[in-house]
């Protein structure tokens, strides 16, 4: 997943179904599986095409479905799959 969303230049979230068959919050999490359930909030945001605002709107979307808990480290973030996210 992490190679197909480098490719993805300015796609929208709205139209990453289009592009890769799944939603931005469920690309959000397949980068955060692949880096073994944890991952800086300023890595997603480095990795994806999309502003630090719109990943944090997204992450906040998906904390509140309880798929992913956000801690405070240091002066960032870091994301952690809950067991909800972690079972196909």
């Amino acid at each position: 997943m992490t190679e197909a969303v480098r490719g993805l230049g300015g796609v929208e979230p709205a139209a990453l179904v289009d592009v890769l068959g799944v939603g931005p919050e469920e690309c959000i999490l397949s980068l955060v599986k692949e880096h073994d359930g944890k991952l800086p909030q300023e890595c997603i945001v480095e990795l994806l095409p999309w502003s630090a605002a719109t990943v944090s709107r997204l992450l906040s979307d998906i904390e509140e479905q309880q798929r992913i808990v956000r801690l405070h480290a240091g002066r960032g973030k870091v994301v952690f799959l809950t067991e909800q996210a972690a079972d196909p």
